[in-house]
């Protein structure tokens, strides 16, 4: 069961609980309670409803996330109390106003998960100080989680056990070629900027990229293939980096967790990991799942992404 994915509470629908249903022992399922989510849109969470749908759903996911309150430790808690009053034990969470010595009481004497916030807004050295400090008052043995933290292979050098991000879906949402370099983690590079410049001036990692996915120079000037739809080939491609990069730190005894917003772009993860080599994603073998993407969602998910895990588990034992 080498892939591990988070989905927010903010994003359930009935689509994606089928989904998720659907491949069970073959992705590890985390969910968030889209707290941050809800709060950019400016639609909070109802406690009792995300209660309820763990009432239903809770066991098909990993671990659960408790309903935090953005920038506000003193709500998060009076959630967290809620939440264990109605029997939950969900993974806390420390905002990045929390006074990091109430830690040992936030956690008690049962709980040894913890998430902490500031992963993508916070700087390095801060959020790594920060998570050193929750480290010691926490203890070895409870498991603490980055939230959004991905900072390259910086994130190895702190006391994080895994982390979550959405940066693998680079290629699809913003245009970029993506690559790996194992002393820096994914480097990108937008396709346009890529196109305007000579070959010899292309990034090394980028060169490879183009050429192990068997792309050419009309490949790269097709727009509507590099990103269309969620399963594009730049979607492709970002997943795969991002393949090597969870490989990476799992190497260092780090969990990478693929934050995926919908269905769909978690069909562009399970292509790349079907496809994947130690090398790339053959991008001539990824099209006939590319076309026919809908029709895998719907009549053989289960299938496929087992398939999809035992490849990757094979390439790289992300266990």
């Amino acid at each position: 069961m080498p892939l591990n994915c988070l989905i927010s509470y903010a994003y359930m629908n009935a689509k994606v609980l089928r989904m998720v249903q659907a491949t069970q022992g073959s992705i590890r399922w985390m969910l968030d309670s889209g707290a941050f989510t809800a709060h950019e849109q400016g639609r909070p969470i109802e406690i009792d409803q995300y209660m309820q749908f763990l009432r239903d759903y809770g066991h098909l996911f990993w671990q659960t996330i408790a309903l935090d309150v953005v920038g506000d430790a003193a709500a998060t808690a009076r959630n967290l109390n809620t939440m264990r009053a109605a029997g939950f034990n969900p993974m806390p969470v420390c905002t990045v106003d929390e006074d990091v010595e109430a830690v040992p009481a936030q956690l008690g004497s049962e709980c040894r998960n913890l998430c902490v916030a500031g992963g993508v807004s916070e700087p390095l050295d801060l959020y790594a100080t920060r998570l050193s400090q929750i480290r010691r008052l926490a203890g070895p043995d409870v498991w603490l989680h980055g939230l959004g933290f991905a900072r390259g292979m910086r994130v190895a050098g702190t006391a994080v056990d895994s982390v979550d991000a959405s940066s693998w879906m680079a290629g699809q949402r913003w245009g970029q070629l993506a690559w790996f370099q194992s002393a820096v983690g994914v480097r990108n590079i937008g396709w346009r900027e890529a196109l305007s410049r000579p070959w010899d001036k292309l990034p090394r990692g980028a060169q490879r990229a183009i050429v192990n996915m068997g792309l050419s120079p009309n490949h790269l000037k097709d727009s509507a293939s590099l990103q269309r739809g969620a399963v594009s080939m730049l979607g492709v491609q970002s997943a795969f980096a991002s393949l090597q990069y969870a490989a990476a730190l799992e190497q260092r005894g780090i969990r990478f967790i693929f934050a995926v917003p919908s269905v769909d772009l978690t069909m562009c993860l399970l292509v790349a990991a079907r496809h994947a080599t130690q090398r790339a994603v053959p991008w001539a073998a990824c099209r006939d799942d590319v076309d026919n993407a809908r029709t895998i969602q719907t009549e053989r998910l289960g299938e496929y992404a087992r398939e999809a895990s035992n490849n990757v588990d094979r390439l790289w034992r992300l266990t």
